[in-house]
């Protein structure tokens, strides 16, 4: 959908213009709702999110007065959107008795690109929990003859508690000292973050002092404003432009929170951006050749891909920030954990859980899992899979934090955990393995390479035949399967293109990588 108030920024719109002449966006009060490939455009709140297990995906928002997205509730997602150009038309603090000539009489708004906030300030839920805000960008302004250039804060809560977000591959652009602030925050990742300044020029006064020019955005854990703490969260592998101007001690990390987690945070010195990145004065923040940020993140719990869509890991290591500088031509990649989500498992009956890991280079990967205690037995397949076998008993029932480490014959390492959670048995005894998934392998292949496929030969017998369709839902091959094998083998020389493509079997199916 294209949802805007005008369909084309009038160049003529004057602050009191924008002030009367916009309305809001989206606002979802009901739960399951889905946002995907949407234009918002020259709006005042853009996003509301009201309402849990709502998901927001490759959409666009462009030139706003207030917050770009307010997501007031739990469970919901936000991946690969944009948002930008932000006005400050209202002013940041209470105008009401017009006391500020240079804004409209009212409350004024402190203005966010991303915010979240508790009903303890006014917001829906008591704690805003399991939010995943990955593969975004956020920038304050990106036209240098933008009126009104916003002070904008970049993802904030400014009043918790929230709980088990996951921020990770963002960029945020902004002159506002909140890059990621968090106040009231536990069990949060905030993982290969790119943070850095507005590149343009805001000679805007502050309040206090200086110009937007001279705040420059951190990440901050703190605590509640009535004084509760944050805990157990993890800062990691992101990339953070100093701050040089702000209250006093504040840098590039101020962590107020207990038993956090900081590793492989780099620091960009004021003034130094071009030795990082490709044109940073236009707005390309991919890592340069040279970078000091290559290969100077730690590999845990990394995705596949970065913000950019290409591999998050070339080299030994992964970089720091949300973009991978390509160095594909050294053949030389780390294997990538296929993330693991939590699962339930019954005691007295005996399951097989999956673990997978790809590799750029196609490369024998040695798995390993440790922590196991005795009720669990991992097998090691050296095809970037593994067979973890469950076998829990009366007395087993609780959570368990697994550790996954993985090597490449090249001897690159990449490691993660996991969570598997024991709980009552509502099925009786049961000792007949439950059905194991499809495995794949190698896995991308090569095109014209030939791709294995293990299946439990339960699935084949009801198969009618392996099919393989692209990313549209096209069926592209079609073939009986071996039933008397439990390893099928698929070559792949029917296929034209690299990319990703869906394998499936019976009620089975699994995504491959055709490189």
């Amino acid at each position: 959908c294209n949802i805007y108030t005008a369909g084309v920024k009038p160049a003529t719109w004057t602050q009191m213009d924008w002030f009367k002449g916009t309305l809001n966006g989206i606002t979802l009060a009901g739960k399951y709702n889905y946002i995907d490939n949407c234009t918002i455009k020259n709006t005042n709140f853009s996003v509301v999110v009201l309402g849990r297990y709502t998901e927001m995906t490759n959409s666009t928002i462009e030139n706003f007065l207030g917050d770009g997205i307010r997501a007031l509730s739990s469970y919901c997602k936000y991946e690969y959107n944009v948002v930008m150009n932000n006005y400050d038309i209202t002013g940041h603090t209470d105008n009401s008795a017009g006391q500020n000539p240079d804004y409209p009489i009212g409350i004024g708004n402190h203005d966010d690109l991303f915010q979240s906030y508790t009903s303890s300030v006014g917001g829906v839920e008591y704690v805003v929990s399991n939010i995943t805000i990955r593969f975004n960008k956020f920038i304050s302004y990106t036209d240098e003859n933008q009126i009104q250039k916003s002070f904008s804060q970049g993802i904030g809560c400014f009043d918790g508690f929230v709980d088990s977000w996951i921020v990770e591959n963002n960029l945020i652009v902004t002159d506002s000292w909140h890059g990621i602030t968090l106040l009231g925050v536990n069990n949060t990742i905030i993982a290969g973050n790119t943070i850095v300044s507005n590149p343009l020029a805001n000679p805007t006064s502050l309040e206090g002092g200086g110009t937007i020019d001279d705040a420059t955005p951190f990440i901050w854990l703190g605590k509640t404003k009535n004084g509760g703490k944050s805990y157990d969260n993890i800062i990691r592998n992101n990339l953070i432009i100093k701050s040089k101007f702000g209250p006093s001690g504040y840098n590039n990390i101020i962590d107020e929170a207990e038993n956090t987690v900081r590793e492989n945070n780099l620091t960009i010195q004021t003034g130094e951006e071009d030795n990082y990145f490709v044109d940073f004065a236009s707005f390309n923040f991919k890592n340069k050749s040279g970078s000091p940020a290559i290969d100077q993140g730690v590999n845990v719990n990394l995705l596949a891909l970065d913000i950019a869509g290409d591999s998050r890991l070339y080299g030994a290591n992964v970089d720091c920030g949300a973009y991978e500088f390509d160095n594909s031509a050294l053949g030389n990649n780390c294997p990538v954990i296929v993330p693991v989500q939590i699962h339930d498992f019954e005691q007295d009956v005996v399951s097989d859980l999956i673990l997978k890991v790809t590799d750029l280079d196609a490369s024998l990967i040695t798995t390993q899992v440790l922590d196991l205690t005795d009720f669990m037995v991992f097998t090691d397949n050296s095809q970037g899979a593994g067979t973890l076998r469950i076998s829990p008993k009366e007395g087993d029932i609780g959570e368990y934090k697994l550790k996954i480490i993985v090597t490449d014959s090249d001897g690159n390492t990449n490691q993660g955990s996991f969570i598997i959670n024991v709980v009552k048995n509502t099925t009786g005894t049961n000792n007949v393995i439950a059905e194991q998934a499809m495995q794949l392998f190698p896995n991308p292949v090569a095109k014209g390479s030939t791709i294995y496929v293990k299946v439990p030969k339960n699935t084949l017998s009801q198969a009618g035949s392996i099919d393989v369709f692209d990313v549209t839902g096209t069926l592209i091959f079609s073939a009986k399967p071996e039933i008397n094998s439990d390893v099928q083998t698929l070559n792949t020389s029917f296929i034209t293109k690299k990319g990703f493509f869906i394998l499936k079997i019976g009620n089975q199916s699994e995504v491959f990588i055709v490189k």
